[in-house]
């Protein structure tokens, strides 16, 4: 258009300017964007049942205490209980019952005799698809990481339920090459690491468009030019601070190793739970003071690569559409006179920029952005094929229902009542970890009292008290917030105590918020049964 022409107006609408191939601007259509595919799901089922069990494991006084002469505490039973018995007591004497537990422990018991009894047929649930939790709460010494990591030469039940679960997933899924997916973290403090791999990272926890929680690591970066070959990097210096980045930034949850055998975990544990931190505590020097969490999820190749690509593929959209935005931006800028506008009848009537080169140069900044605009038509149908064959890969997996089953167990750190903050040998550092460790207990100990409609808890709950809580709520209220609507979920808490008389009082303390919790969960499966049983009243009338 001539420039001399600029008492001509043209107008563009306040909505729909962007991309209107009707425009004088040389400007970019955007694409129709596909909506995100899901997972293929399985026949419509009832919603799955919540079940929730407490036990209390006693450990053995150890050597070290014998020989200081330390005896067991009064009340405290130190023999398993009855495994008929669902409302075991943990501790008696006149004046306090400490009782309504699914099972206990005595000191007899071995951790291979503790998955047998807590948590073996809750295995079940992981092969149907659904969740099992295992975590283990008690005060620092009690035996944690001995009951879910293991210790000299005895295998912890997060091998157990491992070598258990690839068991019966090659038994009642032959040659369906079934494997587990396996990822370890940590919080240390206030902050989340993932420790699988030769160092641990940094992660960070955020909510999905669903509202799932999701633990990611570093973010990855690129240039969009380099993942997309068709497309060219565009000079967008002129926007200055206003121009949108073009870099794919592909966030990754935390790293995984893939087992298939037990071997495989075997080589992925080791490597990962030795960065682990640990330090001293009040009852002896190699105390974890971190929470750890570790999760293996039943996956097939199929679903597995599906995911990644999906993930992969979405991700060059934001960066595409910037780049659009941006040529958009430019022709606007430097084609229109912005400064001319005027409102008319609810549109805005521009006039065309002036240059001191006349048409000539304003035909030669029309050309450019031209080139601009072919460039960029070039690279979208490679970028929105990218994303369709990547959606349609996912679309095309078959259902399973063995896929998404989950199992995660938790070693907490121990709670600690450091008398050490009152000298002058403990370190700062040390101060910090108490501290850290025992305000995130209780975070949990707050959840337990929700739980359990304490003082009439009501609203969503207190999991926003602490990472550690957030990462949990899936386990402590299973099935509440599942993203597996219809699938069950079991979970399993492990009061770990010490029957050492010189901790007593702590013992106790422990005892009684796991009493809390296990009251808690007769009530939620209560109602859970009361609704159900609703439903199907509302259902037959």
């Amino acid at each position: 258009m001539p420039v001399g022409k600029v008492t001509e107006r043209y107008i563009m609408g306040l909505a729909g300017v962007e991309g209107s191939l009707n425009s004088i601007l040389p400007v970019v259509g955007k694409p129709d964007l596909p909506e995100p595919p899901r997972l293929a799901a399985g026949p419509e089922k009832e919603p799955g049942q919540s079940n929730v069990s407490v036990y209390v494991r006693v450990r053995p006084l150890v050597e070290d205490e014998t020989q200081a002469g330390i005896g067991i505490m009064p009340g405290m039973v130190t023999t398993s209980s009855d495994p008929g018995d669902s409302s075991a007591t943990a501790l008696q004497t006149d004046k306090v019952n400490i009782g309504g537990f699914t099972g206990v422990l005595g000191t007899e018991a071995d951790n291979e005799t503790m998955f047998r009894h807590c948590f073996k047929s809750r295995l079940d649930t992981v092969v149907a698809g659904g969740t099992a939790s295992l975590f283990c709460y008690g005060y620092t010494g009690s035996g944690k990481s001995h009951t879910v990591l293991g210790y000299g030469g005895e295998k912890g039940l997060y091998h157990l339920a491992a070598g258990d679960l690839l068991a019966r997933m090659e038994e009642q899924y032959p040659g369906e090459n079934l494997f587990l997916v396996a990822t370890a973290s940590e919080i240390y403090g206030d902050t989340v690491y993932d420790l699988m791999g030769e160092e641990k990272l940094p992660a960070s926890l955020r909510t999905d468009a669903d509202g799932n929680l999701c633990v990611c690591g570093p973010a990855v970066k690129n240039e969009l030019s380099d993942l997309v070959g068709e497309f060219k990097p565009l000079d967008d210096s002129s926007l200055g601070k206003s121009a949108r980045a073009t870099i794919v930034t592909r966030t990754r949850g935390l790293r995984c190793g893939l087992v298939r055998t037990i071997q495989d975990l075997d080589t992925i544990s080791t490597s990962a739970l030795q960065l682990r931190v640990v330090g001293s505590s009040t009852e002896h020097s190699q105390s974890s003071r971190s929470h750890a969490v570790l999760r293996m999820e039943v996956m097939n190749m199929e679903t597995y690569k599906a995911k990644e690509a999906m993930d992969d593929a979405k991700v060059l959209l934001p960066a595409m559409l910037n780049a659009i935005e941006n040529h958009w931006t430019e022709c606007f800028n430097k084609l229109v006179d912005t400064k001319s506008g005027r409102r008319d009848d609810g549109s805005y009537t521009f006039g065309l920029m002036q240059y001191e080169g006349g048409q000539e140069e304003w035909d030669k900044v029309y050309a450019s952005l031209e080139i601009k605009k072919k460039q960029l038509e070039a690279a979208i149908p490679s970028v929105m094929e990218r994303v369709q064959q990547a959606y349609q890969q996912l679309e095309q997996v078959k259902y399973h229902e063995a896929v998404g089953g989950a199992l995660v167990l938790v070693d907490l750190a121990g709670a600690d009542y450091d008398k050490r903050d009152v000298g002058t040998t403990t370190t700062a550092q040390q101060k910090k970890e108490s501290t850290d460790i025992n305000k995130s207990l209780l975070a949990l100990k707050e959840c337990f009292r929700y739980i359990a409609g304490v003082n009439g808890a009501g609203g969503h709950g207190p999991f926003r008290g602490s990472k550690l809580t957030r990462l949990l709520e899936d386990s402590l209220l299973p099935g509440a917030h599942s993203t597996r609507k219809n699938r069950a979920c079991a979970s399993v808490m492990v009061v770990n105590v010490s029957p050492a008389e010189h901790i007593a009082k702590r013992t106790l303390n422990v005892l009684r918020y796991g009493q809390i919790f296990a009251d808690g969960s007769k009530k939620t499966e209560k109602t859970s049964k009361h609704r159900m049983v609703q439903k199907k009243r509302i259902a037959t009338h």
